[in-house]
């Protein structure tokens, strides 16, 4: 991850965090940029934007299209693409399980995780694949 400090008032930093997965046989990166303040002397940070490219010769395009019937659950340590229709996962969204925060393509909006459990070393257990 990379660091930017605002040369504002503010003195805000973002944290430039990048991700690796694979969905529907296409690597993606995913670039969360979180914002860290300080107004009242207390910490706060929040995502401030969410970019998500497609590896292509060699190269990282920005996606121009939604993630579709799939959902992304990223974090330092792994990264997996679901179906949304895995349980009570949003489609078109991107958990990140470090930060507790899920962000619709959609609507471009970034809200907390309705499920998330205050553990140290967080994870996320999934199904195995069904094979008929």
């Amino acid at each position: 991850f990379d660091y930017v400090y605002d040369d504002a008032p503010s003195k805000a930093l973002t944290s430039i965090f990048r991700y690796l997965v694979e969905s529907r046989g296409k690597l993606l990166m995913v670039k969360h940029y979180m914002q860290l303040t300080a107004p009242n002397g207390l910490p706060t940070r929040f995502t401030c934007q969410v970019e998500v490219f497609e590896a292509s010769a060699g190269a990282w395009v920005p996606m121009t299209d939604v993630l579709g019937d799939q959902a992304l659950f990223v974090s330092m340590r792994f990264s997996k693409s679901v179906p949304a229709s895995c349980g009570d996962v949003e489609k078109d969204s991107i958990y990140f399980v470090n930060t507790g925060e899920v962000f619709n393509m959609r609507s471009n909006t970034c809200s907390p995780v309705r499920w998330q459990a205050s553990i140290t070393f967080e994870t996320w257990v999934f199904p195995p694949k069904l094979v008929v």
